[in-house]
């Protein structure tokens, strides 16, 4: 298990090297590693890890300089490579940036349901025990929807359009998981474990057949792997607005806002539009429910300089870290590429 793990983790690493020494080298160091970590065993393969790529970013930095080196010709300038591991993502159509949108509704009508069947209880003598029963089917009804979205998205090779289903997915089933243990900290470990969940998925693609599709995606665009994190706000939002579930007008504005980036992201062909766009709609979202929340139960003045702001507003700074790196990470791979072409 840990050797497969380190080859894992070793793969993960050669996506930092140039494309030309990838494609030349890449299967082979791959190999090394492997045959070297075959004669070790248990805690020895951790320390023989260690030693092997404790020099890593060091010989990244040497390897970029070597290519570079290699392409400069007598006179000093630099010939232009023909082909690039990343090329410039177009922008999405219309159609796949509102396709994307929808899931966001979806998650709205968990709330409305409540809403709703809460106004008819009294004329149709529903009781509590039969709205929840009602809530949780909707509920269900759901995640068999994003469910579907996502295995038909798995079918045509993960287009971004099918990532924010996919996001909600995961984190409707740490959600239902979490729930089962009961206690009012979920807000402060649902996050965290959403973007720990998606990311296990992902890295699961470098075995489990039926992951390798968004796995290699994932590679050749990190930022989709932001994307499906981002996804994770509406169920937060759900929890963060328990004791104001009639007030759906004001989760219709905060899923409205997620949509909205998520149409910007897709529609745009500029990374760093794309790297900019999810983490400012994410922050505006989040601002925006934690503000009403404090308006409807502390009242303004009092809620800035409550302990429940100080703690909304830092579990929004870490929560934004994952999409901050992933956008800063994907931009230098291009900005790399975009330098090594045109140089």
């Amino acid at each position: 298990m840990m050797t497969r793990l380190a080859l894992g983790l070793y793969r993960c690493l050669l996506a930092f090297y140039p494309a030309v020494f990838r494609h030349e080298f890449g299967l082979e160091m791959e190999a090394v590693l492997a045959q070297a970590l075959e004669a070790q065993r248990g805690p020895a393969v951790a320390r023989f890890c260690w030693r092997e790529l404790r020099d890593w970013p060091g010989l990244v930095w040497r390897t970029h300089l070597a290519e570079r080196s290699k392409m400069t010709t007598h006179t000093g300038s630099l010939q232009v490579q023909p082909v690039s591991t990343y090329p410039p993502i177009p922008a999405g159509t219309w159609r796949e940036a509102w396709l994307a949108a929808l899931s966001f509704l979806l998650i709205f009508w968990e709330t409305a349901g409540w809403a709703i069947l809460g106004a008819v209880r009294k004329p149709f003598n529903l009781t509590y025990a039969s709205l929840g029963q009602l809530t949780g089917g909707i509920l269900l009804a759901i995640i068999a929807i994003d469910l579907v979205v996502a295995v038909l998205g798995w079918r045509r090779g993960w287009p971004r359009w099918s990532l924010p289903y996919l996001g909600i997915l995961l984190s409707l089933v740490i959600f239902l998981v979490l729930a089962g243990f009961g206690g009012g900290g979920l807000l402060i470990f649902i996050t965290p474990l959403v973007f720990l969940f998606i990311l296990l998925v992902v890295v699961l693609g470098w075995w489990w057949k039926v992951l390798r599709s968004l796995n290699a995606r994932v590679r050749g665009d990190l930022m989709l792997l932001g994307l499906a994190y981002y996804c994770c706000l509406p169920v937060v939002f759900v929890l963060m607005m328990d004791e104001t579930r009639y007030e759906t007008s004001i989760e219709l504005v905060l899923y409205a806002i997620l949509a909205l980036g998520v149409v910007a992201y897709i529609r745009s062909a500029s990374p760093w539009l794309r790297a900019a766009v999810l983490p400012f709609a994410f922050v505006a979202a989040s601002l925006v429910a934690t503000f009403y929340r404090g308006w409807k139960f502390e009242g303004q003045q009092s809620w800035l300089v409550s302990d429940s702001f100080r703690l909304l507003t830092g579990l929004e700074a870490l929560a934004i870290v994952p999409l901050l790196l992933i956008g800063i990470l994907e931009l230098w791979r291009y900005g790399s590429q975009r330098r090594l072409h045109a140089a």
